[in-house]
Order: C-alpha cells, then sequence, then structure tokens
C-alpha cells in the first residue's frame, strides 16, 4: 500500500469496493443546452480514465464508475442532463 491518504489506506484494509460519480465535465465540454458536446466524448472519457487511474495509483482501484450524477435532472445551476441516447452513444463511441 503506497497511499498516505487515510481514507483510501481505511478503505484498503477493509476490502471496501470503491464506486465513484463525476459531477461533470468541465465547461468547455459542454453545449449552451447543458450537455457534453459529442465531440468531447473522447476528452471525457480521457478525463474519467485519468481519474481512475489516480485511484489505481494511490492503491486503491475502482469497481465502478458512473458517468455522471442524478443525469436526468436538470439543475438551475451550471450542470448537464443526459438522455438515453446520449448515454448510449457516449459508451459504444469508442
Amino acid at each position: 500500500m503506497k497511499t498516505r491518504n487515510p481514507l483510501l489506506l481505511a478503505l484498503f484494509i477493509t476490502a471496501a469496493l470503491l464506486q465513484t460519480v463525476s459531477w461533470n465535465a468541465h465547461a468547455g465540454m459542454a453545449t449552451v443546452h447543458g450537455s457534453l458536446k459529442s465531440s468531447s466524448y473522447s476528452a471525457y472519457a480521457n478525463y474519467l480514465k485519468t481519474f481512475a487511474n489516480y485511484f489505481k495509483n494511490n492503491g486503491a482501484s475502482l469497481h465502478a464508475i458512473s458517468l455522471q450524477n442524478e443525469p436526468d435532472w436538470d439543475p438551475h445551476y451550471e450542470g448537464y442532463t443526459w438522455k438515453a441516447a446520449q448515454f448510449d452513444m457516449f459508451i459504444n463511441c469508442g
């Protein structure tokens, strides 16, 4: 175990399965209507991979990662909405 992060260390000791959720991609990846641009799918996938690798490189591999927190809720603040077809296109884009 090479991490010094006490939370990650505690999770490792208890053999927990880690699942994480992305809040949003950064604003440059968004359309004006609050969706992920299809032209940003590859960049967002790389962002999620970098995030997962950070955990792995610190001794805590992720069991699962969700693409978006509350994907069908349209918040009154800056955020994304995802439709089922957009999830399908993103997951199958590569």
